[in-house]
């Protein structure tokens, strides 16, 4: 292996990992920043729909250039659009128009 692979957080799991993997188990938010600034990829494979992927935003606003996601990540990751592409499309377009009625209903 060409590359060092630093694992944040999580809980220890008894597995084997290759010795270019290096877990260093939870760290501090306040150093969350420092390690994804210092990061070429940020790779997140959640074993759960993950809409929003907070942690993927952070790593994306500190300027990790490649982010290495998979399908469970993003709104995308919903089941009622897994194989509806247009559907999603559809309900993405409307968006700002059901967020803008919402907000004249209730302020109105």
């Amino acid at each position: 292996p060409e590359r060092t692979i630093t694992c944040v957080g999580g809980k220890e799991a008894n597995v084997k990992l290759p010795p270019n993997v290096i877990p260093i188990g939870a760290v501090s938010q306040e150093e969350l920043p420092g390690m994804y600034a210092q990061s070429e990829e940020f790779l997140h494979l959640p074993n759960y729909c993950e809409p929003c992927g907070r942690s993927v935003i952070e790593a994306k606003l500190c300027g990790v250039p490649q982010l290495v996601l998979n399908k469970l990540v993003g709104v995308a990751s919903f089941k009622e659009f897994k194989y509806e592409r247009d559907k999603f499309v559809d309900w993405i377009a409307a968006s700002t128009r059901r967020f803008w009625r919402q907000i004249e209903e209730e302020v109105i």
